[in-house]
């Protein structure tokens, strides 16, 4: 499915995307309530964001004790009902090391039939602790996820939690390895990352690509 990634400017002005990670690999129900584990509660959620303006959805599945996995089942049972309803959407599944560091655990996600598969993908450029685990992204890890992407015509997402990892993204886009533009989602404020500051996301920006999407 081909969209357009970077949208003509309107008045001088470009239009918001709205991005909603609805679950995530943290919360439970004992943590908020309303957080949606269950497939149908994803549906639900998703299709509510979306009548309200999101248009990309950041998703991450959880089993039937609520502890996050990388499980095609629960992938399709997502994303098939969202096809089906609302196939406009771009939908982003995680790779995130904190679930399984496996490669194959974290491509189970992307390896679906061509109907279901996602948009995007995230893959986070670097390592570094959250204040209870580890983000492992060796570099082999990151290239290799990156191939897998390129060959199943899935966008990578990339997350960018600290300066160093904008350094990578440059190196990996004098390997050829980055699908011009590329769209980067900048996290800050964790243990272990770049702080919530705005002059910490403005030194980020600033030595971006000049055309990524952020």
């Amino acid at each position: 499915m081909q969209r357009s990634w970077a949208p003509p400017p309107m008045n001088g002005y470009r239009p918001m995307i709205v991005n909603v990670a609805l679950t995530g690999a943290v919360p439970d129900k004992a943590d908020i309530p309303t957080v949606p584990l269950t497939p149908e509660e994803i549906v639900d959620d998703v299709l509510a964001c979306a009548e309200a303006g999101a248009t990309v959805f950041h998703i991450h599945v959880r089993d039937e004790a609520g502890a996050p996995v990388h499980r095609r089942d629960l992938y399709e049972r997502t994303f098939g009902p969202l096809r089906d309803k609302a196939p406009e959407l771009v939908l982003c599944a995680t790779t995130s090391s904190r679930v399984d560091p496996s490669p194959q655990a974290r491509i189970a996600g992307l390896e679906l039939d061509h109907a279901l598969r996602p948009d995007m993908a995230s893959l986070t450029l670097g390592s570094f602790n959250f204040p209870r685990s580890v983000s492992n992204n060796p570099p082999a890890a990151i290239v290799g996820l990156l191939e897998t992407m390129a060959e199943l015509g899935i966008r990578p997402e990339f997350e960018v939690f600290e300066l160093g990892m904008v350094n990578t993204l440059w190196s990996l886009a004098e390997q050829g390895l980055i699908p011009d533009p590329p769209v980067v989602n900048i996290l800050l404020g964790s243990n272990g990352s770049a702080p919530a500051f705005v002059g910490d996301l403005a030194r980020i920006v600033d030595r971006l690509p000049p055309q990524a999407e952020w």
